[in-house]
């Protein structure tokens, strides 16, 4: 039985993950879960059984096996043009063109950071503008006046303004006054 670092004789073609997944499922159903070949306590394989299994070393420039261009072109056609086409019909405001080439980049390439810090400015945004309307309502300015709409936007862009400074609690501690 394979199931220590020296003996193991489980092969797979380079990274191939059908099977590496197969030879991790054999190993998992045959050996125990003591053995060397698994981190302690759980049913992870240790970085050295990898290597083996995969038939690595420790060479970043030689012993590496690239991603088969199937792969490649069906994660580019699936996932990076469709959300290509999508951002191209967005509107966005006018950034200028190195703006908009980072905004791009950013977003195909760590398309859940971008999407997260998209959702929590408009939550931010959300809640600044409640804060500003009740500023507003403090003060004595209710829908119906003339300068209502225009005060209360005003504060929000300024309270908006620096939170992406980094100066929440400076915003928090005007208005609280």
């Amino acid at each position: 039985m394979d199931c220590s670092l020296s003996t193991i004789r489980n092969r797979t073609n380079g990274f191939d993950f059908e099977q590496l997944y197969k030879v991790n499922l054999y190993l998992k159903q045959t050996c125990p879960q003591l053995s060397d070949i698994f981190f302690p306590g759980t049913e992870s394989l240790t970085e050295p059984v990898c290597r083996k299994i995969s038939g690595m070393g420790n060479s970043i420039w030689s012993d590496w096996t690239p991603y088969p261009t199937s792969d490649v072109l069906n994660r580019t056609f699936r996932w990076k043009l469709p959300l290509l086409t999508l951002v191209a019909q967005l509107s966005r405001p006018p950034l200028g063109p190195h703006v908009e080439a980072a905004n791009l980049a950013l977003l195909l390439g760590d398309p859940i950071n971008f999407l997260t810090n998209v959702l929590l400015t408009l939550a931010m945004c959300s809640a600044r503008t409640s804060q500003a309307k009740r500023v507003c309502h403090g003060a004595g300015m209710g829908p119906s006046n003339r300068e209502y709409n225009r005060t209360w936007k005003s504060l929000a862009i300024i309270m908006v303004s620096y939170d992406e400074c980094g100066l929440t609690e400076k915003a928090d501690s005007i208005w609280q006054e």
